[in-house]
């Protein structure tokens, strides 16, 4: 299932990765998800074969901040076979709901369609977008500019006096903006996370 997800090959071949090792490492943390009583993972198949995967686990740390059960899907394998999606997902969805989670997260690749129509179909909201940019290295020769930047950013340590920059930056990134953008979340509690 992991070999076959078609939605990583650009980024594979923009980051030289070789897929048996990636296969590797997927399949190590689900080994380690397997091992660990705490998160559960359902496996669809048909005709004896597997088609889909998907495993939940609560988050701790998340829980601790917003003061309830938050839990996350991953991973969320479903492409081969989509029709094992809706089933598969109830039954996630029933055994969070079982384990008093009430809030779940997952994450589909911007190009699954089926699966981000699936989701917002049941009433999954699309809270963030991330943008990934990749560049192999060593970084290709480039021509020079036609423009010149405004100011020569300055590059040092953090200093004590950039505390409030830093928290302003941070709450504009992936995790920040994640939470901020879910109705469900109390703004508050994301600004302290």
């Amino acid at each position: 299932l992991f070999t076959f997800y078609p939605f990583k090959t650009a980024q594979q071949s923009a980051q030289k990765l070789d897929r048996q090792r990636l296969d590797a490492y997927f399949q190590d943390g689900l080994a380690r998800q397997l091992a660990d009583p705490a998160q559960q993972v359902w496996l669809a198949q048909q005709n004896g074969e597997p088609v889909a995967l998907a495993g939940l686990s609560e988050s701790p740390w998340h829980s601790s901040i917003y003061g309830m059960a938050m839990g996350r899907v991953q991973p969320w394998l479903n492409t081969l076979h989509p029709a094992a999606g809706p089933p598969l997902l109830a039954t996630l969805v029933e055994a969070a709901r079982q384990a008093g989670m009430r809030h779940l997260s997952v994450r589909v690749d911007g190009a699954d369609f089926p699966n981000l129509h699936l989701f917002e179909g049941a009433g999954w909201r699309l809270v963030d977008v991330s943008v990934k940019l990749s560049l192999a290295m060593p970084p290709p020769r480039r021509r020079a500019a036609s423009h010149r930047a405004p100011c020569k950013p300055r590059v040092g340590t953090a200093e004590t006096q950039d505390k409030d920059w830093i928290r302003r930056l941070g709450s504009q990134t992936h995790a920040g903006t994640h939470f901020l953008n879910d109705p469900e979340l109390a703004p508050e509690r994301t600004r302290e996370l």
